[in-house]
């Protein structure tokens, strides 16, 4: 092992030696323009230059625009100081620097990350709360609570949203109403046709206590058709048939076929912000009295990588509904969502 490396030392000084010696022994052919080119004269007659330059090969200059400066033959002395010049020791590699660690995760990052591996990849989801204060002479008080649980693959989409809704109001004799106490949950299965054509099939529940909505089911299958779809908006409308089934106080009929129709439109400013927008509408068509109409708008900021804060307002108007029952609902709702 010795003996390789004094061999591979020697064959790196002699390359070294015989390297610095060219330089010495090398000509310099300066053109007009300042540029100077290191290499040998090879010869210069009849008003041109030809040199040999180690890059360029055998090249031809005219001799009014260049001149040469011929190298002074290398004295013995010169020789024996390149030759006994020592070769360069090779730089040390500096070892590679760890990675920086990553900062400590919050208690709510790894609670939220922790709640995530239980689900499946593909899965994603939503929990919410809301709270609205209001106080005009009248005050108003507004609570909900949201769920929302996401699986895609491949063409299909299921969702699963649940949610409760309460509110009273209060004049200024002091007298208080509970204005809202419902709650539900629906089921939706989207299949993509192509990038554009989607059906859609969603079964929902509600109980509605203000309303007097014992149990209510409904059960809808629509065609979809995505307007407009690219990394900033997406705008889909859906119509279809639907059926009904509600269990009210007052109500006569308990079975209600129905058409619907139904628009959404999401825009993302940015990546913190969006716009939501909602517009349902559906309706007996053998009695143009019983529809239920509803608009949604929401605007989301993600506050940070795990919250978000939204500010919604909600119109519904339910003519299926008992005697007597108020069919307006109307929500302005700042909420806390975590999303996973």
């Amino acid at each position: 092992m010795y003996r390789f490396a004094s061999i591979r030392g020697l064959c790196i000084l002699a390359a070294v030696s015989l390297s610095l010696t060219g330089m010495l022994n090398a000509d310099t052919l300066v053109l007009s323009s300042g540029e100077k080119l290191t290499g040998s004269l090879v010869e210069q007659k009849d008003g041109l230059i030809t040199f040999n330059h180690p890059v360029l090969g055998q090249i031809k200059v005219e001799a009014k625009n260049a001149s040469v400066e011929v190298a002074p033959p290398v004295t013995p002395a010169q020789a024996a100081a390149v030759a006994q010049a020592p070769a360069a020791a090779p730089a040390e590699e500096k070892p590679a620097e760890p990675p920086a660690p990553e900062p400590p995760k919050s208690v709510f990052v790894q609670a939220r990350d922790n709640f995530k591996s239980w689900f499946p990849e593909g899965m994603d989801g939503k929990i919410s709360a809301g709270y609205s204060y209001v106080d005009t002479g009248d005050t108003k008080e507004n609570l909900s609570l949201g769920f929302n649980l996401n699986y895609k693959r491949d063409k299909d989409l299921y969702a699963f949203n649940a949610f409760y809704d309460y509110s009273t109001s209060k004049n200024t004799a002091g007298v208080k109403t509970k204005d809202t106490d419902k709650y539900g949950a629906d089921l939706s299965y989207t299949h993509d046709l192509n990038e554009r054509w989607l059906i859609k099939n969603k079964l929902s529940y509600l109980r509605d206590e203000v309303k007097e909505i014992h149990h209510q089911v409904e059960d809808d299958l629509g065609i979809g058709y995505r307007i407009i779809k690219n990394e900033k908006m997406e705008w889909t409308a859906n119509f279809g048939p639907a059926v009904r089934y509600t269990d009210a106080t007052g109500l006569n009929d308990n079975w209600y076929f129905l058409l619907f129709a139904e628009e959404n439109f999401k825009y993302h400013f940015n990546k913190t912000l969006r716009l939501d927008h909602l517009a349902r509408y559906s309706a007996d068509p053998t009695d143009s009295n019983n529809y239920t109409w509803r608009v949604y708008v929401g605007l989301t900021a993600k506050i940070t990588e795990w919250i978000e804060a939204t500010l919604s307002y909600d119109y519904s108007k339910n003519k299926i509904i008992g005697p007597g029952n108020k069919p307006e609902e109307e929500r302005i709702l700042l909420s806390i969502g975590i999303p996973f």
